[in-house]
């Protein structure tokens, strides 16, 4: 804006000098000499005109001034010009630019509503649920515990001696949940369910819940029942060996 106005107060000084100044020789020639003696004669614009006194040397004296005005322009009014044009396209890269953030503040925005929204699901989500930890032992013979396996999840960690921590999450969002059981696998033995509340495992393995801390202590170890059959089936098939008699072909005559 600087720029512009710059250029429009050297055109109206400009414009004001073309028709100001002339007037000072009109003066002169007014005041100073009689009418008879001043004239102005000569073609202009294919029109021969003939002017005297004041007038005439008024005319002369802003057409010298126009034909220097437009012979001589000042440098000042290029240069105001250019940079004129640099602030608009500065401006205009500006208001892009600005456009261009209020769009990817638009997008945050919208992608920080859906990240609050996907919070709050998981929040109100979270108080269905309660975490219990579940500890105790398990026997299975004299083999050690190596292999065997607890289905809960997330997966549980058992000791070498036999004895298991794990989490179990117990869902409080539905009139009749079913609190999780444990599963107990090992190879040689018997499937071994273990159910925590509700069931006559409670008083087998003395299953105690503590509900201030959430914790539930089986007391008593959990024996697995070996399976006689497991050795038999881990034994490779026999091959099935079939021997065929060679007889001679009868003798013909």
């Amino acid at each position: 804006m600087l720029a512009i106005d710059l250029i429009f107060l050297e055109l109206v000084i400009a414009v004001s000098l073309v028709i100001i100044l002339p007037l000072l020789p009109a003066i002169l020639i007014y005041k100073l000499l009689p009418q008879s003696q001043s004239d102005a004669t000569g073609p202009f614009q294919g029109l021969k005109i003939k002017l005297g006194g004041a007038f005439g040397g008024y005319f002369i004296t802003a057409l010298l001034m126009l034909v220097v005005f437009k012979t001589i322009k000042p440098t000042s009014w290029d240069e105001a010009n250019r940079k004129a044009q640099e602030l608009n396209q500065k401006l205009s890269d500006a208001q892009s630019t600005l456009q261009q953030a209020q769009n990817s503040s638009s997008e945050l925005a919208k992608q920080l509503d859906k990240l609050k929204a996907d919070y709050d699901r998981a929040q109100e989500e979270i108080k269905h649920y309660k975490v219990w930890k579940v500890s105790g032992t398990v026997h299975a013979g004299k083999d050690p515990q190596h292999k065997l396996t607890i289905s809960v999840h997330p997966p549980p960690s058992i000791n070498a001696d036999g004895r298991f921590s794990v989490l179990v999450v117990e869902s409080k969002g539905v009139p009749t949940p079913d609190f999780p059981s444990l599963q107990l696998d090992e190879d040689g033995y018997y499937s071994q369910p273990v159910y925590l509340v509700k069931s006559d495992d409670v008083d087998t393995y003395e299953i105690v819940p503590d509900d201030e801390h959430h914790t539930i202590e089986v007391k008593k170890p959990i024996s697995l029942t070996e399976d006689p059959q497991f050795k038999e089936r881990q034994k490779p098939a026999q091959p099935v060996v079939r021997s065929e008699s060679s007889s001679e072909p009868p003798s013909h005559p």
